[in-house]
């Protein structure tokens, strides 16, 4: 299960209220097309093809620190190599559903990864 993913991050840069502040942090200063093979190389996304596991990924629309792309490339990756995986959309909640998001929405993503441990695992 991925929630507020963060799978890519050559496009995170260009997608997250912070991504280019954490790229700078976290990847001595280079700018992103100085560092290209470092971010693939941390991007989950590029391991697509070793992941078995089903996979129930979360996502927020309105999520501004990991955009929700994030969450849509790594299901439409997961979707093609034949992994079972849904995603779940919240269209009008941000990276605070957890936490601040409308209660309904939050409880609706707590059992949603009930329902998920209990047909998978």
């Amino acid at each position: 299960m991925v929630d507020r993913a963060l799978v890519n991050r050559t496009s995170q840069v260009g997608t997250s209220d912070i991504g280019f502040l954490l790229d700078q942090v976290e990847f001595d200063k280079k700018l992103p097309w100085e560092n290209v093979d470092t971010l693939i190389e941390r991007s989950p996304v590029m391991y697509a093809g070793s992941i078995k596991t089903p996979t129930l990924v979360v996502h927020s629309a309105l999520d501004h620190r990991c955009a929700v792309e994030q969450g849509e490339q790594f299901y439409m990756a997961l979707k093609r190599l034949g992994v079972p995986t849904e995603l779940v959309r919240f269209a009008d909640e941000s990276h605070e559903l957890s936490r601040a998001g409308k209660p309904w929405h939050r409880v609706f993503r707590i059992d949603r990864y009930s329902d998920w441990f209990k047909r998978w695992f």
